[in-house]
Protein backbone atom coordinates (compact mmCIF):
# COMPACT_ATOMS: atom_id res chain seq x y z
CA UNK A 1 0.00 0.00 0.00
CA UNK A 2 2.74 2.43 0.99
CA UNK A 3 4.69 1.49 -2.17
CA UNK A 4 1.63 2.24 -4.31
CA UNK A 5 1.12 5.61 -2.65
CA UNK A 6 4.81 6.46 -3.07
CA UNK A 7 4.70 5.58 -6.75
CA UNK A 8 1.59 7.71 -7.22
CA UNK A 9 3.25 10.67 -5.52
CA UNK A 10 6.42 10.24 -7.61
CA UNK A 11 4.36 10.09 -10.79
CA UNK A 12 2.47 13.27 -9.84
CA UNK A 13 5.71 15.12 -9.13
CA UNK A 14 7.32 13.85 -12.34
CA UNK A 15 4.33 14.91 -14.45
CA UNK A 16 4.28 18.34 -12.80
CA UNK A 17 7.95 18.80 -13.63
CA UNK A 18 7.39 17.46 -17.18
CA UNK A 19 4.50 19.84 -17.94
CA UNK A 20 6.29 22.78 -16.34
CA UNK A 21 9.42 22.19 -18.41
CA UNK A 22 7.35 21.64 -21.58
CA UNK A 23 5.47 24.91 -21.07
CA UNK A 24 8.69 26.80 -20.35
CA UNK A 25 10.29 25.31 -23.47
CA UNK A 26 7.39 26.54 -25.61
CA UNK A 27 7.49 30.04 -24.08
CA UNK A 28 11.26 30.43 -24.29
CA UNK A 29 11.44 28.82 -27.70
CA UNK A 30 8.52 30.76 -29.20
CA UNK A 31 10.74 32.91 -31.50
CA UNK A 32 12.28 29.78 -33.02
CA UNK A 33 8.89 28.05 -33.17
CA UNK A 34 7.41 31.03 -35.03
CA UNK A 35 10.36 31.01 -37.43
CA UNK A 36 9.90 27.26 -38.06
CA UNK A 37 6.17 27.70 -38.69
CA UNK A 38 6.70 30.55 -41.14
CA UNK A 39 9.19 28.59 -43.21
CA UNK A 40 7.76 25.07 -42.93
CA UNK A 41 4.60 24.20 -44.84
CA UNK A 42 3.96 21.03 -42.83
CA UNK A 43 4.04 23.00 -39.56
CA UNK A 44 1.88 25.81 -40.93
CA UNK A 45 -0.77 23.30 -41.90
CA UNK A 46 -0.80 21.41 -38.61
CA UNK A 47 0.07 23.79 -35.75
CA UNK A 48 -3.42 25.21 -35.15
CA UNK A 49 -4.94 21.75 -35.08
CA UNK A 50 -2.26 20.13 -32.93
CA UNK A 51 -2.27 23.01 -30.46
CA UNK A 52 -6.04 22.76 -30.01
CA UNK A 53 -6.99 26.16 -31.46
CA UNK A 54 -8.83 24.37 -34.27
CA UNK A 55 -10.78 21.29 -33.26
CA UNK A 56 -11.46 18.03 -35.15
CA UNK A 57 -14.53 17.84 -37.38
CA UNK A 58 -16.71 15.26 -35.63
CA UNK A 59 -20.04 15.92 -37.38
CA UNK A 60 -20.49 12.26 -38.38
CA UNK A 61 -20.54 11.23 -34.72
CA UNK A 62 -23.81 13.13 -34.22
CA UNK A 63 -25.51 10.42 -36.34
CA UNK A 64 -25.01 7.85 -33.56
CA UNK A 65 -27.39 7.43 -30.58
CA UNK A 66 -26.29 9.61 -27.62
CA UNK A 67 -25.14 6.65 -25.53
CA UNK A 68 -22.94 5.33 -28.36
CA UNK A 69 -21.11 8.51 -29.40
CA UNK A 70 -17.86 7.84 -27.56
CA UNK A 71 -15.53 6.70 -30.36
CA UNK A 72 -12.72 4.21 -30.65
CA UNK A 73 -9.67 6.45 -31.23
CA UNK A 74 -6.83 4.98 -33.31
CA UNK A 75 -3.54 6.90 -33.48
CA UNK A 76 -0.49 6.50 -35.74
CA UNK A 77 2.57 8.73 -35.73
CA UNK A 78 3.49 9.19 -39.42
CA UNK A 79 3.46 7.51 -42.83
CA UNK A 80 4.95 4.15 -41.87
CA UNK A 81 2.73 3.70 -38.84
CA UNK A 82 -0.30 4.95 -40.77
CA UNK A 83 0.24 2.32 -43.47
CA UNK A 84 0.25 -0.34 -40.73
CA UNK A 85 -2.84 1.21 -39.14
CA UNK A 86 -5.00 1.55 -42.26
CA UNK A 87 -6.10 -2.13 -42.46
CA UNK A 88 -6.46 -2.16 -38.65
CA UNK A 89 -8.71 0.92 -38.75
CA UNK A 90 -10.83 -0.45 -41.59
CA UNK A 91 -11.21 -3.82 -39.85
CA UNK A 92 -12.09 -2.04 -36.60
CA UNK A 93 -14.81 -0.05 -38.35
CA UNK A 94 -16.14 -3.21 -40.01
CA UNK A 95 -16.10 -5.18 -36.75
CA UNK A 96 -17.48 -2.47 -34.46
CA UNK A 97 -20.52 -0.93 -36.13
CA UNK A 98 -22.36 0.35 -33.05
CA UNK A 99 -19.99 3.24 -32.27
CA UNK A 100 -17.74 5.70 -34.13
CA UNK A 101 -14.13 5.00 -35.09
CA UNK A 102 -11.78 7.99 -35.48
CA UNK A 103 -8.15 8.29 -36.52
CA UNK A 104 -5.32 10.72 -35.76
CA UNK A 105 -1.76 11.25 -36.99
CA UNK A 106 1.00 13.55 -35.80
CA UNK A 107 2.57 14.53 -39.13
CA UNK A 108 1.31 16.18 -42.30
CA UNK A 109 2.26 13.20 -44.49
CA UNK A 110 0.62 10.73 -42.10
CA UNK A 111 -2.50 12.88 -41.89
CA UNK A 112 -2.76 13.23 -45.68
CA UNK A 113 -2.29 9.49 -46.17
CA UNK A 114 -5.01 8.76 -43.60
CA UNK A 115 -7.32 11.32 -45.23
CA UNK A 116 -6.82 9.67 -48.62
CA UNK A 117 -7.50 6.11 -47.43
CA UNK A 118 -9.81 6.51 -44.42
CA UNK A 119 -11.80 9.74 -44.67
CA UNK A 120 -14.75 8.11 -46.43
CA UNK A 121 -14.68 5.04 -44.18
CA UNK A 122 -14.13 6.30 -40.64
CA UNK A 123 -16.03 8.95 -38.72
CA UNK A 124 -13.17 11.46 -38.47
CA UNK A 125 -9.49 11.93 -39.37
CA UNK A 126 -7.58 14.63 -37.48
CA UNK A 127 -4.23 15.71 -36.06
CA UNK A 128 -2.94 14.34 -32.76
CA UNK A 129 -2.49 17.05 -30.08
CA UNK A 130 0.83 18.34 -28.83
CA UNK A 131 1.66 16.95 -25.40
CA UNK A 132 0.79 20.27 -23.72
CA UNK A 133 -1.96 20.55 -21.11
CA UNK A 134 -4.02 23.09 -23.06
CA UNK A 135 -3.82 21.12 -26.32
CA UNK A 136 -4.59 17.81 -24.63
CA UNK A 137 -7.56 19.18 -22.69
CA UNK A 138 -9.11 20.82 -25.77
CA UNK A 139 -8.80 17.88 -28.15
CA UNK A 140 -9.43 15.02 -25.71
CA UNK A 141 -12.53 16.78 -24.38
CA UNK A 142 -13.77 17.21 -27.96
CA UNK A 143 -13.12 13.61 -29.05
CA UNK A 144 -14.14 12.03 -25.71
CA UNK A 145 -13.16 8.46 -26.64
CA UNK A 146 -14.21 5.20 -25.00
CA UNK A 147 -10.87 3.52 -25.82
CA UNK A 148 -7.60 4.48 -27.53
CA UNK A 149 -5.27 2.31 -29.64
CA UNK A 150 -1.78 3.70 -30.29
CA UNK A 151 -0.16 1.93 -33.26
CA UNK A 152 3.56 1.06 -32.96
CA UNK A 153 4.95 4.26 -31.41
CA UNK A 154 4.34 7.90 -30.36
CA UNK A 155 4.15 7.53 -26.59
CA UNK A 156 3.52 10.74 -24.60
CA UNK A 157 3.36 11.05 -20.79
CA UNK A 158 0.82 13.88 -20.76
CA UNK A 159 -1.57 12.08 -23.10
CA UNK A 160 -1.39 8.82 -21.13
CA UNK A 161 -1.92 10.65 -17.85
CA UNK A 162 -4.93 12.52 -19.25
CA UNK A 163 -6.48 9.21 -20.32
CA UNK A 164 -5.68 7.66 -16.94
CA UNK A 165 -7.53 10.45 -15.10
CA UNK A 166 -10.54 9.95 -17.38
CA UNK A 167 -10.49 6.15 -16.86
CA UNK A 168 -10.13 5.63 -20.61
CA UNK A 169 -8.25 2.42 -21.48
CA UNK A 170 -5.27 2.86 -23.81
CA UNK A 171 -3.87 -0.03 -25.86
CA UNK A 172 -0.40 -0.02 -27.39
CA UNK A 173 -0.92 -2.21 -30.47
CA UNK A 174 1.55 -3.69 -32.95
CA UNK A 175 4.14 -2.67 -30.37
CA UNK A 176 7.80 -3.47 -30.81
CA UNK A 177 11.12 -2.62 -29.22
CA UNK A 178 14.06 -2.75 -31.61
CA UNK A 179 17.46 -3.37 -30.08
CA UNK A 180 18.30 0.32 -30.49
CA UNK A 181 15.03 1.47 -28.89
CA UNK A 182 15.36 -1.03 -26.07
CA UNK A 183 18.88 0.19 -25.26
CA UNK A 184 17.70 3.80 -25.19
CA UNK A 185 14.59 3.13 -23.11
CA UNK A 186 16.45 0.87 -20.69
CA UNK A 187 19.01 3.58 -20.02
CA UNK A 188 16.16 5.64 -18.52
CA UNK A 189 14.17 2.73 -17.20
CA UNK A 190 13.13 4.65 -14.08
CA UNK A 191 11.15 6.99 -16.38
CA UNK A 192 9.82 4.56 -18.97
CA UNK A 193 8.81 1.69 -16.71
CA UNK A 194 5.93 3.63 -15.07
CA UNK A 195 5.08 5.21 -18.43
CA UNK A 196 4.69 1.84 -20.18
CA UNK A 197 2.69 0.49 -17.24
CA UNK A 198 0.12 3.24 -17.85
CA UNK A 199 -1.16 1.21 -20.82
CA UNK A 200 -4.13 -1.04 -20.21
CA UNK A 201 -2.53 -3.61 -22.51
CA UNK A 202 0.49 -3.84 -24.81
CA UNK A 203 -0.02 -6.09 -27.84
CA UNK A 204 3.49 -6.90 -29.07
CA UNK A 205 4.67 -8.26 -32.41
CA UNK A 206 7.05 -11.02 -31.31
CA UNK A 207 8.28 -13.04 -28.34
CA UNK A 208 11.53 -11.06 -28.53
CA UNK A 209 9.57 -7.82 -28.05
CA UNK A 210 7.72 -9.32 -25.09
CA UNK A 211 10.98 -10.28 -23.38
CA UNK A 212 12.37 -6.77 -23.88
CA UNK A 213 9.26 -5.22 -22.33
CA UNK A 214 9.55 -7.61 -19.40
CA UNK A 215 13.19 -6.58 -18.91
CA UNK A 216 11.95 -2.98 -18.83
CA UNK A 217 9.78 -3.90 -15.85
CA UNK A 218 6.40 -3.91 -17.61
CA UNK A 219 3.79 -6.02 -15.80
CA UNK A 220 3.48 -9.40 -17.54
CA UNK A 221 -0.32 -9.23 -17.31
CA UNK A 222 -0.34 -6.27 -19.68
CA UNK A 223 1.65 -8.07 -22.40
CA UNK A 224 0.37 -10.32 -25.18
CA UNK A 225 2.07 -11.52 -28.37
CA UNK A 226 -0.34 -10.79 -31.25
CA UNK A 227 1.89 -10.77 -34.35
CA UNK A 228 2.61 -8.01 -36.83
CA UNK A 229 -0.05 -5.89 -38.57
CA UNK A 230 2.21 -5.60 -41.61
CA UNK A 231 1.38 -9.17 -42.58
CA UNK A 232 -2.31 -8.22 -42.70
CA UNK A 233 -2.19 -5.65 -45.49
CA UNK A 234 -5.41 -5.16 -47.39
CA UNK A 235 -5.38 -5.53 -51.16
CA UNK A 236 -4.32 -2.09 -52.41
CA UNK A 237 -5.81 -1.64 -55.87
CA UNK A 238 -3.70 -0.13 -58.59
CA UNK A 239 -4.19 3.64 -58.68
CA UNK A 240 -6.28 4.55 -61.73
CA UNK A 241 -3.82 7.27 -62.69
CA UNK A 242 -1.10 4.66 -63.02
CA UNK A 243 -2.75 3.00 -66.00
CA UNK A 244 -1.12 5.57 -68.26
CA UNK A 245 2.20 5.08 -66.51
CA UNK A 246 1.90 1.33 -67.08
CA UNK A 247 1.44 1.88 -70.80
CA UNK A 248 4.42 4.26 -70.88
CA UNK A 249 6.75 2.12 -68.78
CA UNK A 250 5.82 -1.23 -70.24
CA UNK A 251 5.59 -0.64 -73.99
CA UNK A 252 7.12 -4.05 -74.65
CA UNK A 253 8.15 -7.26 -72.93
CA UNK A 254 11.81 -6.18 -72.84
CA UNK A 255 11.25 -3.35 -70.33
CA UNK A 256 12.63 -4.14 -66.87
CA UNK A 257 11.90 -2.04 -63.78
CA UNK A 258 13.74 -1.69 -60.48
CA UNK A 259 12.06 0.37 -57.78
CA UNK A 260 13.79 1.85 -54.76
CA UNK A 261 11.05 2.34 -52.19
CA UNK A 262 11.21 4.91 -49.36
CA UNK A 263 14.83 5.82 -50.07
CA UNK A 264 16.89 8.13 -47.86
CA UNK A 265 19.70 10.58 -48.52
CA UNK A 266 22.76 8.74 -49.86
CA UNK A 267 20.86 5.69 -51.10
CA UNK A 268 19.85 7.24 -54.41
CA UNK A 269 23.53 7.61 -55.32
CA UNK A 270 24.00 3.86 -54.84
CA UNK A 271 20.91 3.05 -56.91
CA UNK A 272 21.83 5.45 -59.70
CA UNK A 273 25.29 3.86 -59.98
CA UNK A 274 23.63 0.44 -60.14
CA UNK A 275 21.27 1.75 -62.83
CA UNK A 276 24.18 2.81 -65.04
CA UNK A 277 25.89 -0.57 -64.56
CA UNK A 278 22.71 -2.59 -65.26
CA UNK A 279 21.86 -0.60 -68.39
CA UNK A 280 25.09 -1.83 -69.98
CA UNK A 281 23.57 -5.32 -70.31
CA UNK A 282 19.83 -4.50 -70.03
CA UNK A 283 19.25 -1.44 -72.27
CA UNK A 284 15.48 -1.37 -71.61
CA UNK A 285 16.08 -1.01 -67.86
CA UNK A 286 14.19 1.67 -65.90
CA UNK A 287 14.74 2.85 -62.32
CA UNK A 288 11.89 4.24 -60.21
CA UNK A 289 12.98 6.15 -57.10
CA UNK A 290 10.38 6.81 -54.40
CA UNK A 291 12.09 8.95 -51.72
CA UNK A 292 10.76 8.75 -48.19
CA UNK A 293 10.46 12.55 -48.33
CA UNK A 294 9.03 13.65 -51.71
CA UNK A 295 10.39 17.15 -51.05
CA UNK A 296 13.82 15.75 -51.93
CA UNK A 297 12.69 14.97 -55.49
CA UNK A 298 14.42 17.93 -57.14
CA UNK A 299 17.73 17.16 -55.42
CA UNK A 300 17.50 13.54 -56.57
CA UNK A 301 16.71 14.70 -60.10
CA UNK A 302 19.96 16.65 -60.15
CA UNK A 303 21.86 13.57 -58.93
CA UNK A 304 20.41 11.51 -61.78
CA UNK A 305 21.30 14.15 -64.36
CA UNK A 306 24.84 14.36 -62.97
CA UNK A 307 25.10 10.59 -63.39
CA UNK A 308 24.30 10.99 -67.09
CA UNK A 309 20.78 9.58 -66.86
CA UNK A 310 17.59 11.04 -68.28
CA UNK A 311 15.06 11.74 -65.52
CA UNK A 312 11.43 12.83 -65.07
CA UNK A 313 9.01 13.32 -62.19
CA UNK A 314 6.14 10.84 -61.89
CA UNK A 315 3.49 13.58 -61.93
CA UNK A 316 4.97 14.91 -65.16
CA UNK A 317 4.90 11.43 -66.71
CA UNK A 318 1.20 11.04 -65.93
CA UNK A 319 0.10 14.39 -67.35
CA UNK A 320 1.95 14.49 -70.66
CA UNK A 321 3.24 12.18 -73.35
CA UNK A 322 6.95 11.90 -72.60
CA UNK A 323 9.50 9.41 -73.85
CA UNK A 324 10.29 7.04 -70.96
CA UNK A 325 13.43 8.28 -69.16
CA UNK A 326 16.07 6.16 -67.47
CA UNK A 327 14.93 7.33 -64.04
CA UNK A 328 11.46 8.24 -62.76
CA UNK A 329 11.10 10.00 -59.40
CA UNK A 330 7.93 9.55 -57.36
CA UNK A 331 7.21 13.11 -56.22
CA UNK A 332 3.94 12.49 -54.34
CA UNK A 333 2.93 10.17 -51.53
CA UNK A 334 0.42 7.32 -51.63
CA UNK A 335 1.56 5.63 -54.86
CA UNK A 336 4.47 3.45 -53.78
CA UNK A 337 2.48 0.31 -53.06
CA UNK A 338 0.79 0.39 -56.44
CA UNK A 339 4.12 0.97 -58.15
CA UNK A 340 5.54 -2.14 -56.53
CA UNK A 341 3.10 -4.09 -58.68
CA UNK A 342 4.83 -2.80 -61.83
CA UNK A 343 8.36 -3.64 -60.73
CA UNK A 344 10.50 -6.64 -61.62
CA UNK A 345 12.64 -6.14 -58.51
CA UNK A 346 12.22 -3.94 -55.40
CA UNK A 347 14.94 -2.51 -53.15
CA UNK A 348 13.88 -1.47 -49.65
CA UNK A 349 14.96 2.05 -48.75
CA UNK A 350 16.47 2.91 -45.40
CA UNK A 351 18.46 -0.34 -45.47
CA UNK A 352 21.38 0.53 -47.75
CA UNK A 353 22.33 3.32 -45.36
CA UNK A 354 21.79 3.14 -41.60
CA UNK A 355 18.15 4.30 -41.32
CA UNK A 356 16.62 1.11 -39.91
CA UNK A 357 14.92 -0.06 -43.11
CA UNK A 358 11.28 -0.01 -44.18
CA UNK A 359 8.57 -2.60 -44.69
CA UNK A 360 9.69 -5.37 -47.11
CA UNK A 361 6.22 -6.90 -47.15
CA UNK A 362 4.79 -4.16 -49.38
CA UNK A 363 6.46 -5.52 -52.54
CA UNK A 364 6.07 -9.08 -51.24
CA UNK A 365 2.31 -8.58 -51.39
CA UNK A 366 2.61 -8.54 -55.20
CA UNK A 367 5.18 -11.38 -55.29
CA UNK A 368 7.79 -8.84 -56.39
CA UNK A 369 11.34 -10.04 -55.53
CA UNK A 370 12.73 -8.12 -52.55
CA UNK A 371 16.29 -6.91 -51.90
CA UNK A 372 17.46 -5.01 -48.85
CA UNK A 373 20.72 -3.81 -47.34
CA UNK A 374 22.35 -4.62 -43.99
CA UNK A 375 20.39 -2.04 -41.97
CA UNK A 376 16.97 -3.61 -41.35
CA UNK A 377 16.92 -3.30 -37.55
CA UNK A 378 13.44 -1.72 -37.49
CA UNK A 379 12.10 -4.77 -39.33
CA UNK A 380 14.57 -7.36 -38.07
CA UNK A 381 12.04 -10.13 -37.45
CA UNK A 382 10.36 -9.77 -40.86
CA UNK A 383 13.73 -9.53 -42.63
CA UNK A 384 15.01 -12.62 -40.81
CA UNK A 385 11.86 -14.59 -41.68
CA UNK A 386 12.12 -13.68 -45.38
CA UNK A 387 15.82 -14.60 -45.53
CA UNK A 388 15.24 -17.93 -43.75
CA UNK A 389 12.53 -18.73 -46.31
CA UNK A 390 14.81 -17.81 -49.24
CA UNK A 391 12.25 -15.11 -50.03
CA UNK A 392 14.59 -12.09 -50.09
CA UNK A 393 18.23 -11.24 -50.79
CA UNK A 394 20.44 -9.18 -48.50
CA UNK A 395 23.09 -7.06 -50.20
CA UNK A 396 26.02 -5.41 -48.47
CA UNK A 397 26.90 -2.66 -50.95
CA UNK A 398 26.30 -1.23 -54.41
CA UNK A 399 28.30 -3.95 -56.14
CA UNK A 400 26.24 -6.68 -54.45
CA UNK A 401 23.07 -4.81 -55.39
CA UNK A 402 23.99 -4.64 -59.07
CA UNK A 403 24.92 -8.33 -59.14
CA UNK A 404 21.71 -9.40 -57.38
CA UNK A 405 19.44 -7.34 -59.65
CA UNK A 406 21.14 -8.65 -62.80
CA UNK A 407 20.87 -12.21 -61.48
CA UNK A 408 17.11 -11.85 -61.02
CA UNK A 409 16.54 -10.06 -64.34
CA UNK A 410 18.48 -12.76 -66.23
CA UNK A 411 16.67 -15.57 -64.37
CA UNK A 412 12.94 -14.70 -64.47
CA UNK A 413 11.92 -18.11 -63.13
CA UNK A 414 14.17 -17.67 -60.09
CA UNK A 415 12.72 -14.19 -59.55
CA UNK A 416 9.17 -15.51 -59.84
CA UNK A 417 9.78 -18.29 -57.31
CA UNK A 418 11.44 -15.90 -54.86
CA UNK A 419 8.53 -13.47 -55.11
CA UNK A 420 6.04 -16.27 -54.58
CA UNK A 421 7.87 -17.46 -51.45
CA UNK A 422 7.75 -13.92 -50.05
CA UNK A 423 4.02 -13.81 -50.72
CA UNK A 424 3.59 -17.17 -48.97
CA UNK A 425 5.52 -15.93 -45.92
CA UNK A 426 3.20 -12.97 -45.71
CA UNK A 427 0.04 -15.10 -45.91
CA UNK A 428 1.26 -17.63 -43.33
CA UNK A 429 1.78 -14.94 -40.67
CA UNK A 430 -1.55 -13.14 -40.97
CA UNK A 431 -4.09 -12.74 -38.16
CA UNK A 432 -2.60 -10.09 -35.84
CA UNK A 433 -5.27 -7.49 -36.60
CA UNK A 434 -8.14 -9.87 -35.94
CA UNK A 435 -6.69 -10.96 -32.58
CA UNK A 436 -5.98 -7.38 -31.53
CA UNK A 437 -9.51 -6.20 -32.35
CA UNK A 438 -10.96 -9.11 -30.38
CA UNK A 439 -8.85 -8.06 -27.40
CA UNK A 440 -10.09 -4.45 -27.62
CA UNK A 441 -13.71 -5.58 -28.06
CA UNK A 442 -13.54 -7.24 -24.64
CA UNK A 443 -12.89 -3.82 -23.12
CA UNK A 444 -15.85 -2.31 -24.97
Amino acid sequence: MQSSVAMSVCRTIWLYVYHTLSTMAVILGSPWILWAVLFSEKRRKSILYRSGFRLPDLQKIANYPPKQRKPVWIHALSVGETWSAVPFAISMKTGITDRPVVFSSSTLTGFELAKHHLNDILDAVFYFPYDLQWSLWRIISQVNPCVVAVVETDIWPGFLNAMHHRNIPVFWVNARLSEKSFTGYNRFRFLFRPLFNEFSAICVQTRRDLNRFLQMGVDSGRLTVMGNFKFDQLTPGIDASLEKLTRILLPGSDTKILIGGSTHDGEETILLAACNAIRQTVPAFRLILAPRDPNRSKDISRLAADAGLSVRMLTEMMTSAIEPPHVIIVDRIGLLRSLYALADVAVIGGSLMDFGGHNPLEPAFYATPVLFGPHMQDFEEIARTLLQSDAAIRVENGSDLTEAVLGLLHSPQKAKEMGRRAQDVMKSHQGAIKKTIERIRKTL
